[in-house]
């Protein structure tokens, strides 16, 4: 599962669905015995951003005729792939071939390419001049609905070749309920790592009959709502797949009844947490409460969630010495993605909106947490002196490195 998150956190992750687990470069690995295993990856997995299976171990390849026959002989194309043996689609499978070398004599990506789908026809005893291959991005909707593409990730370093399919068809952090942002909108997988690792989480996601330790969350720079809406999902136990299509589409493992089972299943036990969990969000602009409504509609939890237009300094739930109302008892979680860097303005001194949300954080009683997705470091540290923030994870977004930073008090 590669993530862009922490790899301790996406491992505590996986352990939820009880799997063995190890850390590996971009992400953790993890054995499946079965289709429906990989498919409730896609369906409850938050924070990974795609999820590949090993088509073999690697393997010692030193040129490209080499490359070809290897590739050529191994099983897997004929257990994976629709290809000559399938009454639907085109006869040859359509492939999307990544390639990424290094420290190899095989380094001309493009060539590696050209023989890892010839080896590939070549097992399928497709003539390769009937392929509908390409080795770029191609997303067009008329493509995808025609040729349903798998892609293929060639890794090839110290002349050693791994070669994994993505059965990710769209990244991961891609849920399908976000159709209309605001200005620098965070992506769904690191709001739910800032969540899960915040301490707002079931800690069994196929049994979550775990108690939250927080009973209120507050976002009071919510944007397009993503915060708000994966911490309400989290809650009531909604997995976060559940709006995609199947995955693996265009090979045999494809099985959209399923997935669909799959997803029947988990909203059957969906929990009622209408009256012990309360969920908030606040942004002053008028146009990104707009867009958190609507997309807390498509999600299905907007009866979990309050938006409110007003500033961090006018937000009704960070005022008295509670927050929210007197009945919180210190379980109030404030997290938050407040603009920064290039994402916002060049220009612009994102330290005063750091102190103001720590200063609302400081006037509340002991039992309440803080958790910040940020660009500048310093900025936070020197925001809540004396709050003692301690790093969660750091991760890339917008292009740039971030890090989340949590207070407990």
């Amino acid at each position: 599962a590669e993530s862009s998150r922490d790899k301790d956190k996406d491992t505590a992750e996986s352990s939820s669905l009880q799997a063995q687990v190890h850390s590996g470069a971009g992400g953790i690995g993890f054995t499946v015995r079965s289709v429906e295993s990989i498919l409730r990856c896609h369906l409850y997995l938050g924070t990974a951003t795609h999820i590949l299976l090993r088509c073999s171990q690697p393997f010692k390849a030193r040129g490209m005729e080499e490359l070809r026959r290897k590739v050529s002989k191994m099983l897997f194309w004929k257990q994976y792939l629709r290809g000559a043996n399938s009454n639907t689609g085109p006869k040859a499978p359509n492939l999307d071939i990544r390639v990424t070398a290094s420290k190899s004599r095989l380094y001309h990506t493009a060539g590696i390419a050209e023989r890892v789908e010839q080896g590939v026809l070549g097992a399928l005893g497709v003539d390769p001049n009937e392929s509908t291959s390409i080795h770029t991005i191609d997303d067009s909707e008329e493509r995808k609905h025609q040729y349903p593409s798998v892609k293929l990730l060639v890794r090839v370093k110290n002349d050693y070749v791994q070669i994994s399919v993505d059965t990710s068809d769209t990244p991961l952090h891609r849920r399908g309920y976000r159709l209309q942002g605001a200005k620098s909108p965070l992506r769904e997988d690191l709001a739910y790592g800032l969540l899960f690792g915040s301490g707002w989480r079931r800690h069994n996601y196929a049994n979550n009959d775990e108690m939250l330790r927080f009973t209120h969350l507050l976002d009071p720079c919510c944007g397009s709502g993503t915060l708000p809406i994966e911490g309400a999902a989290i809650a009531a136990g909604v997995p976060p797949g559940r709006l995609r299509s199947e995955p693996m589409s265009g090979s045999f493992l494809a099985d959209e009844l399923l997935w669909k089972r799959l997803i029947s299943d988990a909203e059957s036990n969906l929990k009622d947490v209408g009256s012990t969990v309360c969920v908030f969000g606040s942004d002053r602009d008028r146009g990104a409460i707009a867009a958190s409504n609507a997309n807390a509609e498509r999600a299905g939890v907007s009866d979990l969630i309050t938006f409110k237009r007003c500033a961090i300094t006018a937000c009704p739930w960070l005022s008295g010495r509670h927050g929210v109302d007197a009945a919180t008892d210190g379980k109030l979680l404030i997290v938050s993605n407040p603009p920064f860097g290039k994402r916002s303005s060049a220009n612009k001194d994102v330290y005063p909106l750091y102190r103001a949300l720590a200063e609302r954080y400081s006037s509340l009683d002991r039992g309440a947490s803080l958790s910040v997705l940020a660009q500048n470091i310093d900025a936070v540290r020197k925001a809540t002196a004396g709050l003692h923030p301690h790093v969660l994870f750091s991760s890339r977004h917008g292009g740039l490195s971030v890090v989340a930073m949590h207070c407990v008090k």
